[in-house]
């Protein structure tokens, strides 16, 4: 049961915030005419003072910030501390070297990486990622977790991966039919894929430390 709960608000606070949210709205409208066959003056007076336009920017700010804790607790310390340091994305790297594109999961990799080059952006989908791609002698894409059910998905990633001047290492996304077409586009070039213990997001790393471990090995192994 609590596992078809989670999956209603697809194991997201900010989509449970607003969907409570909209349930309040549609309980508002089916109170308001109860309230007026009630007609008692006490009521109407608690209720008009409620909605007194003073109050309205009150509201909003409160909501704004539960559903900005929400997105907060849904992306993940590891995505914060990422989002936190990113302020725009660095120029692709020189051929030689190594760049890591794609989304949130490759801003917190990049983080770890000081190394590489970074052009990422935190919930951009695939096909965004495409134009992130640069000239680099390694190139680590993470890509499809924003999109997982995209019909174009393997389309994109291969378009990503043509766009590679060098080496490719793909990071796998937790999704399952995401990490399928990752590690098919992958298979087709021989390139490698590593994978990570998710947080409680079910999207993001627990740590980027493991993956950038891994990266290295990878990159070491083939110098």
């Amino acid at each position: 049961m609590r596992q078809k709960i989670k999956a209603w608000f697809g194991h997201s606070l900010t989509i449970l915030w607003a969907r409570v949210v909209a349930l309040a709205g549609f309980a508002a409208l089916a109170l308001g005419p109860l309230i007026d066959l009630a007609n008692d003056p006490a009521i109407n007076t608690q209720v008009q003072a409620l909605l007194d336009a003073r109050w309205v920017p009150f509201y909003l700010i409160a909501i704004g910030v539960i559903t900005e804790l929400a997105r907060w607790r849904t992306a993940g310390k590891a995505a914060l501390i990422a989002g936190a340091l990113w302020l725009a994305a660095p120029a692709p790297a020189a051929a030689g070297n190594c760049l890591i594109a794609g989304d949130s999961i490759a801003v917190g990799l990049g983080q770890a990486m000081r190394e590489c080059a970074t052009n990422a952006r935190i919930g951009i989908s695939s096909a965004a990622v495409i134009a992130r791609i640069g000239p680099a002698g390694v190139l680590i894409v993470s890509a499809g977790s924003n999109d997982p059910r995209n019909p174009r998905l393997i389309a994109n990633l291969k378009v990503i991966r043509a766009r590679a001047s060098g080496r490719v290492i793909w990071i796998a996304p937790v999704d399952r039919i995401a990490a399928a077409a990752v590690r098919e586009v992958a298979g087709i070039h021989g390139d490698a894929v590593i994978g990570f213990a998710p947080a409680a997001d079910h999207v993001h790393p627990r740590g980027y430390g493991d993956m950038a471990r891994q990266v290295r090995a990878l990159m070491a192994g083939a110098s």
